[in-house]
């Protein structure tokens, strides 16, 4: 009797595990970015824009509503899972904002300087191109493509 019981415990206890453990990490996608006024009609809203322009130039399909965004005073908060990035480009974005949290600035400040977020996404070929999904090495772009035997020449006469 003892035995069946034991048996029937163990496998209620069985029953309710989990394959995968993925639902128990958390991931905190967000990262908080600080608005400076940097001119007389310079606008959080403006500044906005332009941060959506800088992440959809990195692939970003960006929703028309506001999701993703939030705004209190002079910080923005993205939520980096919900910018309509491809999971390769959330995994690299993810990492930097690891990266980003970890720095003493972020940890006392709560924030990174909006402009130096953007510098970091488009003026570091390090981060970029690891984003937007650039392979590493030159054979694996000419693996996907045929070149013609055909030649170029240029036809401005100004370098003949």
């Amino acid at each position: 009797m003892k035995k069946l019981f034991f048996f029937l415990i163990l496998g209620s206890m069985l029953s309710f595990e989990n394959e995968s453990y993925s639902d128990l990490i958390t991931v905190d996608s967000t990262i908080n970015l600080k608005w400076n006024k940097a001119y007389a009609d310079d606008t959080i809203d403006k500044s906005i824009i332009g941060l959506k322009w800088a992440l959809s130039y990195m692939g970003a399909v960006l929703p028309s509503s506001a999701n993703g965004f939030s705004t209190d005073t002079n910080i923005i908060t993205i939520d980096l899972q919900k910018l309509g990035f491809n999971e390769n480009a959330q995994r690299e974005l993810l990492k930097l904002s690891k990266k980003i949290k970890a720095t003493s600035e972020y940890k006392v400040n709560n924030n990174i300087d909006l402009g130096q977020f953007v510098t970091l996404l488009l003026g570091s070929s390090e981060h970029y191109y690891q984003i937007i999904g650039t392979p590493k090495k030159l054979n694996e772009i000419l693996s996907r493509y045929t070149l013609s035997p055909k030649k170029a020449t240029s036809t401005n006469r100004l370098f003949r």
